[in-house]
């Protein structure tokens, strides 16, 4: 099995064509024997858009390596299979296209890279690329077969001129590819090729490279160290540029090792040392330190997106490094149709901006801005902790109050002031606060604040209708219309910000969960009454002070835990999760270093369970080794349906639970059983 983790990401677009001719696909990545016989293969195949049955070509030829792969005799080496697989891939395509018609005029180009034992091997057809990302360069391993290699041989041979050879009509057609009687043309590695921990492996289509040059690849790849991050960035980067007739663009990352800590949740926390000046500490971030309604609008941004005359408005809030932007996909959609976003900063200060990420059926993206912003990031506290009672702050920009304002108002950010009348959820299963607070037009995509000062929700619809108007034209003739108006007063809806979390998980960003404490009802009192609020944390101060001095003239010491020494050897175990229940009962899993995320969604988990588990979240559950002290943590990830021990007792989400080995849970229902365990190396 590979000593470290192989991790895999993927992004693609149609671009300016008719259909996707592209296809792609993995091995069964969670396959413990597969990945220890033959590792982990990623196969990319473009069908050529001047052939017939370009579609087709390229997905039986995707479809021949995946299916052949694993089925591969124990003996054949890994090269070898991949040639062989490639000669019946090209077997697959003539037989399609000669049962339509279309024999020799069918084709497609191919590309399959294998990590196993941390060597990578590859084979390749044709002009789409594998590239190599290492110690912070970028390296191109595959040669294109294309008519300009010929050309640019005959000009080092004397016998064209240069400029011949840069103007042929015919320099970019393919000379090898999937389709031909003979394969003449194959390109490999002759030896491994030996990877290390963050090293990543790029397959890509012309689409891609033909957009970028390999300079911006390497910006992408270091600036999204996860791989399903750096996929989705390759494509929105080739798309923010509208080339006319952008070919079908698609990209496939194999990530080796770990590439930073996936979604680690960063919660605050105060060090439990029993002195009077933690009190005095208290003191101090209850009177003024406590985030105030100036930091709230401080992480309050407005963004734009204008698609031919149009611009379209809306509301956001700062995320992660302080580089990215959390809003409502609606916010963004315009992008698809060739718009241009960006986020309001100033006075024809403007920062471009692109969308990272964005899951439409929940109205949520992440945008990427071009520059760091020089604003606080807030934490979240999750939907579990929130109370239907709580006074809650809406921030954004809503449209209606662009009217009378010069251009410096327009970046003032409005608040307004309402209540959680309750927590519902959509027809869909998103998790939504209903309140009574003004949320307009321009407001969706903001945050929603508690009174702590902690982000709870993301603004997305107020009640409205459509009904006609009548108003007059340029010329003063009556002209109709359609106007939005309420359809109910003090009904409105704002998005958990536990939705938000899988996004930041899977961009790598990290957050701060701030879920309330035994303090939390003086930080309120603070907000609310800051005199009363003074008064009684001092007596909170002189109670804590004299309990610190009779601690120590009775000798009692508290909150003296006693740690494990690190050990300097090899520990004689591995940590294990095995499956009881369900599509994984049987199976003996080896815990990567780092997390293991559990759920639905190839994208954001690397223990995936069938779309038919409907039990089980999309991410569902994180679990981890914590080879300190010899525990397992496994936290849920605001799931719908919860992660569960054993008695049937249920996790707070998104709170690391620590485990011994031995002890079993369950994620969402009872057939979904694991245990953790260690076993002996």
């Amino acid at each position: 099995m590979n000593s470290l983790p192989i991790l895999p990401g993927n992004a693609q677009h149609r671009g300016d064509r008719q259909e996707q001719q592209d296809s792609f696909g993995f091995s069964d990545l969670l396959n413990p024997a597969l990945l220890a016989q033959k590792g982990a293969l990623a196969v990319l195949a473009d069908g050529m858009g001047g052939h017939a049955l370009g579609r087709e070509a390229s997905h039986i030829a995707v479809k021949t390596f995946l299916d052949g792969y694993p089925q591969s005799a124990p003996d054949e080496s890994i090269p070898t299979t991949l040639r062989r697989l490639l000669q019946d891939a090209n077997t697959a395509v003539r037989t399609l296209a000669a049962a339509e018609g279309e024999l020799d005029n069918a084709g497609t180009t191919l590309v399959a890279a294998v990590i196993h034992q941390q060597c990578l091997h590859w084979i390749s057809v044709g002009d789409s690329r594998i590239y190599l990302y290492h110690a912070g360069q970028i390296t191109r391993l595959t040669v294109d077969h294309i008519y300009a290699r010929e050309l640019d041989r005959e000009v080092a041979a004397g016998r064209i001129e240069a400029t011949v050879a840069a103007n042929d009509p015919d320099r970019e057609a393919l000379t090898s590819f999937l389709g031909i009687p003979e394969l003449g043309l194959i390109e490999s590695n002759i030896q491994p090729v030996p990877l290390q921990a963050g090293d990543r492996v790029l397959l890509c289509s012309d689409g891609v490279y033909r957009a970028l040059d390999e300079a911006e690849m390497r910006e992408e790849l270091a600036r999204y160290p996860e791989p399903q991050a750096a996929a989705e960035a390759f494509v929105s980067r080739v798309l923010t540029r509208q080339i006319p007739h952008q070919d079908n663009l698609t990209v496939v990352i194999l990530a080796v090792g770990e590439c930073g800590e996936v979604g680690d949740v960063k919660p605050r926390s105060v060090p439990r040392r029993h002195h009077w000046w933690m009190a005095l500490g208290a003191v101090l971030l209850l009177t003024g330190c406590a985030p105030s309604l100036e930091d709230m609008r401080a992480s309050t941004v407005r963004v734009l997106c204008r698609q031919d005359e149009k611009i379209s408005t809306g509301s956001g809030f700062v995320v992660g490094d302080g580089q990215h932007i959390a809003t409502n996909w609606h916010n963004a959609e315009c992008m698809t149709e060739g718009g241009q976003m960006g986020v309001l900063l100033g006075p024809r200060q403007l920062a471009p901006a692109r969308v990272v990420w964005k899951e439409p059926e929940r109205d949520l993206a992440i945008l990427a801005v071009h520059q760091k912003l020089d604003r606080p990031v807030a934490a979240f506290t999750t939907s579990p902790h929130v109370r239907d009672d709580e006074a809650v702050f809406v921030l954004g920009f809503p449209g209606a109050a662009d009217d009378l304002v010069d251009s410096e108002s327009l970046l003032t950010v409005k608040i307004s002031r309402g209540g959680i009348s309750a927590q519902v959820r959509s027809e869909q299963g998103l998790g939504l606060y209903q309140i009574d607070a003004a949320i307009n037009p321009g407001h969706s995509g903001g945050p929603i604040f508690n009174e702590a000062g902690r982000i709870i929700g993301i603004s997305v619809m107020k009640s409205l209708t459509l009904v006609p108007t009548i108003s007059p034209d340029a010329q003063g003739k009556p002209e109709w219309g359609l106007e939005r108006v309420p359809l109910a007063e003090n009904i409105a809806w704002a998005i958990h910000i536990d939705e938000l979390l899988p996004g930041l998980r899977t961009l790598g960003l990290p957050f701060t969960v701030d879920n309330p404490g035994p303090l939390e009802p003086v930080i309120r009192l603070a907000r609310r009454e800051p005199a009363a609020a003074l008064v009684l944390t001092l007596l909170l101060f002189l109670t804590a002070g004299g309990l610190w001095t009779w601690q120590q003239r009775i000798g009692v010491v508290v909150g003296k835990r006693s740690g494990k020494a690190p050990s300097s050897t090899p520990r004689p175990f591995r940590p294990q999760l095995c499956g009881l229940g369900g599509p994984f009962a049987g199976n003996v899993l080896d815990l990567p270093e780092g997390a293991l995320a559990m759920g639905r969604d190839p994208r954001l988990c690397q223990l995936v369970f069938p779309a038919e588990c409907v039990e089980v979240g999309r991410q569902h559950a994180l679990l981890r080794f914590d080879a300190q002290n010899d525990q397992f943590l496994l936290e849920d990830c605001g799931s719908r349906n919860g992660t569960f021990l054993e008695a049937g007792d249920r996790l707070p989400p998104n709170q690391s639970h620590r485990l011994p080995p031995g002890t079993r849970f369950y994620l969402g229902d009872r057939r979904y059983r694991f245990e953790v365990g260690l076993a002996n190396r």
